[in-house]
């Protein structure tokens, strides 16, 4: 059963409490301390959990840095409690931050800081989305979940709750469908997007899946890794240690059954190392004979 999923509208909330983390009472205080890399500063931010560690990141305004927040053991952020009251699944949070650095500033890498305190603070939460998936208590049958994910920094990031509940049968790997769009999941949460084919999601063929890139297709292995990278139109899952590609190629209007087509471009075969086997300047009837 697949349901028209929407997410709800962002909402400002008044910055009086919400239920979340408590503050990291086993890591030191924030300023004053022997390890800091440099003087406290203040930042204009916003603060969001996001996958990975640290899960706590402040995105600084008018920039595309990211600053990552010192955690415990148990992934607990070293912030201020009142500061800590307020963040939670779906929470994102304005404010001007003091932060003292914890590591130098590299190009490349978030940088580690712990926060001091935090002051003209406005918090949003985020409406999350129901999506579907096989439980593994479910006998692997797909059925609708709600508050599944919700969407921060044009990503999608699963609730807890979600990851404990996905069956990772798949070769370590889990589907999840959110919003008219198959992904697979990892056990650390992270997505992948992958396309839609007969109805399920693209299958690893050769240990390589298809992912649409800004109109383009790419292939990414099981680690989500970017193998081939997007430079074709269109192309076709591997079979026997190839694949067909087009460039130039473009989609069919739906004739009366509701199907499309390929037409035009020019084709050929790689290889799952991204190599023409059979080079990309044939017509696709050309091509599918070789």
């Amino acid at each position: 059963m697949r349901k028209t999923l929407a997410v709800a509208a962002a909402v400002v909330i008044c910055t009086s409490g919400l239920p979340g983390h408590a503050a990291a009472d086993d890591l030191p205080r924030c300023e004053g301390r022997h390890d800091l890399a440099g003087q406290c500063f203040v930042v204009r931010g916003r603060m969001a959990g996001g996958n990975g560690t640290p899960w706590l990141r402040i995105w600084r305004v008018g920039t595309t840095r990211m600053l990552a927040v010192e955690q415990s053991d148990d992934e607990v952020p070293n912030v201020p409690a009142d500061l800590a009251a307020r963040l939670g699944l779906g929470v994102r949070v304005f404010g001007d931050f003091r932060v003292c650095p914890l590591g130098p500033e590299q190009v490349g890498t978030m940088r580690r800081v712990c926060v001091a305190s935090a002051t003209r603070l406005r918090v949003e939460q985020l409406g999350d989305v129901a999506c579907s998936y096989a439980a593994r208590e479910a006998s692997h049958d797909i059925a609708e979940h709600p508050a599944c994910a919700i969407r921060i920094e044009e990503r999608w990031v699963l609730a807890t709750t979600t990851l404990q509940r996905l069956d990772f049968s798949e070769g370590g790997l889990a589907t999840v469908f959110i919003t008219g769009q198959w992904h697979y999941a990892n056990r650390r949460g992270d997505l992948l997007a992958v396309p839609t084919y007969d109805n399920w999601p693209d299958q690893f063929q050769d240990g390589l899946v298809r992912v649409q890139v800004a109109g383009k297709m790419a292939f990414h292995d099981r680690e989500f890794r970017q193998v081939i990278p997007p430079q074709y139109d269109w192309a076709w899952p591997f079979e026997q240690g190839r694949a067909l590609v087009c460039k130039g190629c473009r989609v069919t209007p739906r004739d009366d059954d509701g199907y499309t087509a390929l037409e035009g471009g020019v084709w050929g075969y790689i290889n799952p190392a991204g190599e023409e086997v059979v080079p990309v300047q044939l017509t696709q009837e050309e091509a599918r004979k070789r």
